[in-house]
């Protein structure tokens, strides 16, 4: 857990009180600082942090812009299990390996771990 000591915490939000106060909406800013959907998440902000935390980034990335395309335009709140599995199933059916199938899940689900990992600590994705 990240440790705030008061005085910091003070300046903070006064400074956030000062731009509400002149009219700025801080909750409007934040929000402007994350991806709206699954393909600016990919590129502004997984691409690098893969490139820097993992040896096959590269393939990864491309693996997961060859198969989840169709996704690029769904806002990341709106990608469901459902949505997921029905992917998984059109894969089968084309006739896909298991294992390559898995393969390809396993990188897309990881990039949706790490935004919902960076939702939940209200964090921006930050190469190591």
């Amino acid at each position: 857990m990240d440790a705030v000591s008061p005085h910091r915490a003070r300046q903070e939000a006064k400074a956030i009180l000062s731009e509400a106060f002149v009219g700025e909406d801080p909750i409007a800013k934040r929000k402007k600082k994350t991806a709206t959907n699954y393909g600016e998440f990919l590129e502004q902000h997984y691409a690098s942090y893969a490139k820097v935390n993992m040896k096959s980034a590269d393939e990864i990335i491309s693996r997961i812009k060859k198969n989840f395309s169709n996704f690029f335009k769904t806002p990341m709140n709106e990608i469901r299990p459902l949505d997921v599995e029905k992917w998984r199933v059109k894969r089968v059916e084309d006739g896909k390996k298991t294992s390559i199938i898995n393969r390809d899940l396993s990188s897309f689900k990881s990039s949706l771990n790490s935004f919902r990992f960076a939702q939940s600590k209200n964090r921006q994705i930050k190469p190591a």
